[in-house]
């Protein structure tokens, strides 16, 4: 945030809409996608004046996979009441934090793990 007296230009993230009922693309299962804005913008009096820089992101609940998408997509999604997610218009930005998949059963796991807790598998 930058704040020079009564004005100020900040990043703001928000919550669109969450889409229940889909499969993550990244771990396989069943999920909620949540449909999330982030942008810049200059204020005044910390009342917004000018956006810019926008740019949309489906988060995975599942697994904190974060996806970015174009914003022709997101605002198809945002109208469509039951949305269906198309793969190919997502584009990985990061998977979760210390998380990855175990090579066996594909489950969701923190990295210290050296057994997984569903299968038994050893993963290091």
């Amino acid at each position: 945030m930058f704040f020079v007296g009564i004005l100020g230009v900040e990043t703001k993230e928000e919550v669109i809409k969450d889409i229940y009922n889909t499969i993550c693309k990244s771990c396989g299962r069943i999920s909620t996608y949540r449909l999330m804005c982030q942008y810049n913008f200059f204020h005044l009096f910390f009342i917004p004046i000018y956006k810019w820089n926008k740019k949309y992101y489906l988060v995975s609940r599942c697994c904190d996979a974060v996806f970015e998408i174009s914003e022709e997509y997101a605002s198809r999604l945002q109208k469509e009441k039951d949305s269906v997610i198309d793969d190919s218009k997502l584009n990985e930005v990061k998977y979760g934090y210390n998380r990855f998949l175990c090579p066996n059963c594909k489950s969701v796991l923190y990295d210290d793990f050296n057994y997984c807790p569903h299968c038994g598998a050893r993963l290091k």
